[in-house]
């Protein structure tokens, strides 16, 4: 079992060792419904406009588990 601390240090090395997506947009964890915890461009979570939207599905944004589910 994974405790706390773990989980913790482990978030903050992801974020020390990659601070910022491929686009120059800061990366950040984002927790999912599962459990597990993700590190992501911050621009995948902002509200998009559709040209926005097909954009992102062509450039490669960052988005590595950083936690996985227990």
């Amino acid at each position: 079992m994974v405790d706390n601390q773990t989980v913790l240090l482990t978030i903050e090395s992801a974020e020390r060792d990659t601070p910022r997506c491929s686009c120059g947009r800061p990366t950040i964890p984002v927790a999912e419904g599962d459990g597990s915890v993700w590190l992501e461009c911050s621009s995948l979570t902002a509200p998009k406009s559709a040209v926005r939207r097909l954009f992102d599905l062509t450039s490669a944004h960052t988005r590595l588990e950083i936690v996985p589910v227990a």
